[in-house]
């Protein structure tokens, strides 16, 4: 994190695009200090599950192809210097647990979640455009 604090001037003087509507990954990089775009990634998360070895090697391939997605964009092609994409889940019994559809749905995950033992594994993926076909991930797991 102090590697990235001390960079924030330089990046604040590159365009950087965040694939990402969710309300709380625009709050941590605000509270960073860093400016930004919003695009939302047209991705839509269906890989399969079965084809991972691990859980943090699906998540990381959901914010790779997520950041990918936003990168190839013609709005975005030319004038970002940098696209990061993300990606969050939940593994409970070994299996893993996506965001809910709805409120009922929310609802029913963390009575489920509640008193036990999971995991919750984030992913991170930069798309520079100096080298966009070397996507740099970076996963973080969050034992609860």
């Amino acid at each position: 994190l102090n590697m990235i604090l001390d960079q924030i001037s330089v990046l604040n003087a590159k365009h950087i695009v965040l694939a990402s509507g969710s309300p709380r990954r625009k709050e941590l990089l605000k509270m960073l200090g860093l400016s930004f775009e919003i695009v939302v990634s047209g991705f839509e998360e269906t890989l399969n599950k079965s084809d991972f070895k691990c859980a943090s090697d699906y998540v990381c391939e959901n914010a790779k192809q997520k950041a990918e997605a936003v990168s190839q964009l013609d709005s975005v092609i030319n004038s970002c210097d940098l696209v990061i994409g993300c990606d969050t889940v939940v593994v409970h019994d070994g299996k893993i647990l996506e965001k809910p559809d709805n409120e009922a749905h929310a609802f029913q995950m963390l009575k489920q979640l509640s008193g036990s033992c999971h995991q919750v594994i984030s992913a991170v993926a930069l798309f520079s455009r100096n080298a966009p076909n070397h996507p740099l991930s970076l996963t973080k797991h969050n034992p609860m």
